[in-house]
Formats: structure tokens, sequence, C-alpha cells
């Protein structure tokens, strides 16, 4: 049941990581524009709207097709990606990576066209959160783990004690019974059973 309930977890929290990364390319993609020189330029009225929780964990880059960096958001919380984007993608791809920091991040490389000139969104969010919070709920079903089975051993036993005290006052009166005694009667608690 541990291993289920933890592999249900975790799917849960890294399908919402990866719904925000899908908004957060939604916001991105609103927040480029093509300046009066052709170069791709964050919005003018592009503020930093960080929050706690993904603000500085969130990491924005845009690639042309020969791999040139074009744009770029850092987050001091994530680092440097390990790799330039894949091309050459249908649909976004979404993969966990381990930057050049050592920080455990979730990226989506999505293709996208801005003005008709085809780029590489590549977003990436740190997911040490989910991962100490999962490291934590492990630890927790390891730890649970021999008192649930002791527990369930003890609670057992004394089941099966109350199950088979019947059958064995039956025995015991059974033994009692001899021929000199055959009209006693062997004790029924329930007789429809």
């Amino acid at each position: 049941n541990g291993v289920v309930i933890f592999t249900l977890l975790q799917n849960r929290r890294y399908a919402d990581l990866d719904w925000q990364l899908k908004e957060d390319r939604e916001v991105t993609e609103q927040m480029i524009e093509v300046d009066s020189q052709g170069a791709l330029v964050w919005r003018a009225d592009h503020h930093n709207d960080d929050d706690e929780d993904a603000g500085p964990g969130i990491m924005v880059e845009v690639w042309d097709r020969q791999g040139n960096l074009l744009l770029r958001r850092d987050s001091p919380r994530i680092g440097n990606l390990p790799n330039h984007p894949r091309f050459g993608i249908a649909g976004p791809s979404f993969v966990s990576v381990t930057t050049l920091h050592g920080i455990s991040a979730r990226v989506v490389t999505w293709p996208y066209s801005i003005n008709g000139l085809p780029v590489v969104i590549r977003i990436a969010r740190s997911e040490e959160n989910i991962r100490k919070e999962l490291t934590q709920i492990l630890l927790v079903i390891i730890l649970a783990f021999p008192f649930a089975v002791g527990f369930a051993g003890i609670g057992g036993y004394m089941l099966a004690g109350r199950v088979l005290a019947p059958i064995n006052r039956i025995i015991e009166r059974a033994k009692t019974i001899s021929a000199e005694r055959l009209s006693d009667r062997l004790p029924v608690d329930n007789p429809g059973d």
C-alpha cells in the first residue's frame, strides 16, 4: 500500500509541476516581442512578478534553430541547464535534469514561432521542494512499516484467538466425554451457525 500511495503522490506532484510549466510557457509567449531591430525582447510592460514559491525558481530561455540563445531569464535558484534544447520536437517535452549547480529541475521544451521565426522555448522550475516532500513521505512510510506489520500481527493473533475460541471449547469438552459419559453434549454457542 505504501508503494502505491507513494507512486500516486509522486505522479500527482509531477503532473502539477508540469501544469505549472505549461502556464509559465503561456505567460512567456505573451511577454516576448520583436523590437524594431528584429531582436527578441521582453515586453516593455514586463515586470518581475515573482512569487515566493515560483519566482526565483523559474528559468526561461528562448533559442533559435541554429542553437543561439536569443533571450534568457535567469534564476539564482536553478542556475544553468546542462545542455542545449532539442530541436525538431512536435510538442512539449518534459524532463527532469540536474543543473550545473547540482539543483534538480523540471524542464519543458516547447517549439514556438514568433513573427514567423521558429524558436524553442525552454522553461525550468526547481523540483527541490517536491523531492524533499517525497523523501519525507518515503521516510515516514519506511519507519511506519515495521509498526504496521507488528500491529497487524498482534491484531491477527487476537482475532484468530477470538474466532477459534468456540472450537477450542468444543475440543476441550470432547476430551471429557468418554464411554461412561455418553449423555454429555458438546457446547454450541450459536446453533444457527
